[in-house]
């Protein structure tokens, strides 16, 4: 475990090293061993994201606080326009083709 506070919000996510965090980043996708105090926070906060990126460790509730700040601000800053999506098929039986086809073709039965 690190001594580092994990990162949640997002002002203080911009406090960090963008190139330090890419390098951890990559480092812990690898799979390298959780970095010491020798590493920056930046660097540390990069490896995390990495290693659970590639499914080597679980995401956590800093990573979900951090992610929920992140939407909920690009949702309600206007950036991204939000509409209702489109309905499901009722019918789950169709084949994955079939559905494919109706969704690329507007009417079609299939």
């Amino acid at each position: 475990m690190s001594e580092f506070t994990p990162v949640e919000t997002i002002p203080d996510y911009l406090t960090l090293d963008e190139q330090e965090v890419v390098a951890g980043y990559c480092a812990g996708f690898r799979g390298d061993p959780e970095p010491g105090n020798q590493y920056s926070r930046s660097y540390w906060h990069g490896h995390k994201n990495g290693a659970v990126d590639a499914g080597h460790r679980a995401f956590d509730q800093h990573q979900a606080r951090l992610q929920v700040e992140s939407v909920s601000r690009i949702l309600y800053s206007g950036v991204v326009q939000t509409t209702t999506p489109p309905p499901l098929p009722l019918d789950f039986s169709i084949s994955k083709s079939t559905y494919t086809s109706r969704m690329a073709k507007p009417g079609s039965t299939g």
